[in-house]
């Protein structure tokens, strides 16, 4: 049987530098990963997070051009009272 890897608390920890230098190396980088946003992952405007959201909040300005391209989005700004433009 083979061991369990070592715990994130068992693994020696780098110094920021050789941390930054390993950002170059495309396999590190696809090992951590950002993860990405909700706008990021989603085809349309989330009607919870517009419905908490004020008409001039980073989220309905992100979403304000989708939705005037795309009826269903449109609509949902519509109904939340929220202008499609700036």
């Amino acid at each position: 049987m083979m061991p369990d890897p070592p715990g994130p608390s068992e693994r020696p920890r780098l110094g920021l530098d050789a941390l930054v230098s390993r950002i170059r190396d495309p396999a590190f980088a696809s090992r951590h990963r950002r993860q990405l946003s909700l706008r990021e992952t989603s085809a349309h405007v989330n009607p919870v997070m517009l419905a908490v959201s004020s008409r001039d909040s980073l989220y309905v300005r992100s979403w304000r051009e989708h939705a005037r391209r795309c009826a269903p989005c449109r609509g949902l700004f519509e109904y939340f009272n929220l202008p499609l433009e700036p």
